[in-house]
Parts: C-alpha cells; sequence; structure tokens
C-alpha cells in the first residue's frame, strides 16, 4: 500500500499529507533503520499556496517530496472548511527539535546546511547543549555559488547524515530538498 497516497490531499493545489507528528516520527525512524532512500520533508504554508499560483513548477516540486507537511496556523481552520481534516500544524522549527530529540534518542546523525556562518555555528553549539547525545555529521553556512553545489553536495553525502536540515529561504530550500 502506497501511504503517501492514502493520506495525501490536495489543498487549494497543493499536495498536503494527513497525519501527526508522531506518525511522521515513527515512519522516519522505520526508515533510516531500514536503510531506505532518503526521505523529502516540505512544507505548505498560506505563502507557499500563493507561490505554487503563481508558479506551477513548486507544485511540482511539493508533489515529488516524500511528505508535505501544513506548516502555519491558518492552514487546518481553512482546509477544515474546504471539508479537509489535517490532524496537526507541523511547523519546521518545532519538527526540527523533535527530530533533533529522536536523533538523540536514536544514535542518527544531523547535518545543517544554511543561514550565515554564525548563526549556522550558533546552531551546533545549541544543538550540543541542549541534545549532547547528538552526532552532528558537519555544517555549512548556506552562502554559496552554483558553482559550489556539487562540492557541496559532495561533502555531505560524505558526511551521510540521517538528518539533513536546510536553513535557507524558498524557494531554494525546495529546489535543494527535490534535487
Amino acid at each position: 500500500m502506497n501511504t503517501t497516497a492514502s493520506r495525501r490531499v490536495e489543498f487549494l493545489g497543493c499536495p498536503v499529507d494527513c497525519l501527526t507528528s508522531e506518525e511522521l516520527l515513527l515512519e522516519l525512524t522505520e526508515s533510516i533503520r531500514g536503510w531506505q532512500p532518503e526521505k523529502i520533508i516540505q512544507f505548505v504554508n498560506a505563502n507557499k499556496v500563493a507561490m505554487v499560483r503563481k508558479e506551477p513548477w513548486m507544485g511540482k516540486v511539493l508533489e515529488r517530496a516524500d511528505y508535505v507537511l501544513a506548516d502555519g496556523q491558518p492552514m487546518l481552520p481553512m482546509a477544515a472548511m474546504l471539508g479537509i481534516r489535517i490532524p496537526e500544524r507541523i511547523d519546521g522549527i518545532g519538527l526540527m527539535r523533535k527530530l533533533l530529540k529522536l536523533a538523540e534518542d536514536e544514535g542518527f546523525s544531523v547535518y545543517l546546511l544554511g543561514a550565515k556562518q554564525d548563526i549556522v555555528e550558533e546552531c551546533v553549539r545549541r544543538i550540543r547543549v541542549e541534545f549532547p547525545r547528538v552526532i552532528v555529521a558537519g555544517y555549512r553556512n548556506g552562502y554559496f555559488t552554483e558553482a559550489e553545489m556539487p562540492a557541496i553536495a559532495a561533502a555531505v553525502h560524505e558526511a551521510a547524515p540521517d538528518f539533513l536540515f536546510l536553513g535557507m529561504g524558498s524557494p531554494l530550500k525546495e529546489l535543494l530538498a527535490d534535487e
């Protein structure tokens, strides 16, 4: 059974997966333990809905993701008015904290890509304080040229993190995750 197809709905032209963060964490844990291919998580909020209407290619990027999560407080009541039950808002920062806790508990590794160098270093410092058993496989700022992308991709691949966190603006993060 394709679980993505059974839980995925269309919401104002965007795909959204109707699942709880608990269900998501369980599926991701099973995926990592089972050495399954990487899973791509994208987020939809009101701005992304507007972007998909203006830029149809963004809708295709979202459709290719393994998980498309409702981020943004208005998403749930708007969906309910359309007869769609999204069980929980799952925002990026909240999910990151849950994934860091999962990584700490399960011995999974993380890689941070994005933000300015001092910001990403501060994020790593805070992770090491709040989640001391998390394995930080690597990190890098999000300021790079297209020509640097192959080397960055190779570094991430070599580090082989269980979770790659992208800290950059739209649509760059969606496009990078899609690749």
